[in-house]
């Protein structure tokens, strides 16, 4: 049988879980709720964005919800991939068109790439050789297992999405042809 300090402290433990779990319900109950502003985080047209932090060519760690309040351009691409590269001199161009901008939904156009290269020389050469002027270059050698890849569905390389300011996909697998129309079309 147990004794009545044992029982006492289990009667505790078992109110302070209840407690803790009903507010813990009570919350994420709260922040589902009506006239909530928050999106549901996917990949999904009108959706959050999953956050993405990747390592630049200096070695610093880049996130990509920190460029929150400008439009972006999210790329996955590798070097061995030539329709990615082709792509580079347009997106280049637009980056310099559009990067001070303003849009219906934030300030600024940047591109955030994302090399899922497994050889970091190969990328660096690459990025010299394309000479991109966009200064998020990021790699993350993981390749196909990056964390990145899998939240934002990487299937196909190159993989385009369009982000407004508040960190929403405005628009997802893009065609490099269509993106200026896209961008035209989110200018204020």
């Amino acid at each position: 049988m147990m004794n009545s300090s044992l029982l006492s402290l289990k009667n505790n433990v078992a109110n302070v879980l209840f407690v803790g779990v009903t507010a813990i319900s009570i919350t994420v109950t709260g922040c589902a709720g009506g006239g909530s502003t928050a999106h549901q985080v996917g990949v999904a047209t009108g959706n959050a964005t999953p956050d993405i932090i990747t390592e630049s060519k200096n070695g610093d760690w880049l996130q990509l919800h920190a460029l929150k309040g400008s439009y972006v351009l999210v790329e996955f691409w590798e070097s061995g991939n030539s329709e990615a590269r082709k792509n580079h001199f347009e997106m280049d161009r637009l980056y310099k068109k559009y990067k001070n901008a303003e849009f219906k939904d934030g300030k600024n156009f940047c591109v955030y790439s994302v090399s899922l290269d497994t050889d970091k020389q190969k990328w660096l050469d690459a990025l010299a050789a394309d000479n991109v002027s966009w200064p998020c270059q990021t790699i993350d050698t993981k390749s196909w297992n990056a964390k990145s890849a899998i939240d934002f569905e990487v299937n196909f390389l190159p993989k385009y999405y369009l982000i407004n300011g508040h960190g929403q996909i405005v628009n997802r697998n893009i065609l490099i042809d269509d993106l200026e129309d896209i961008i035209k079309a989110e200018l204020n």
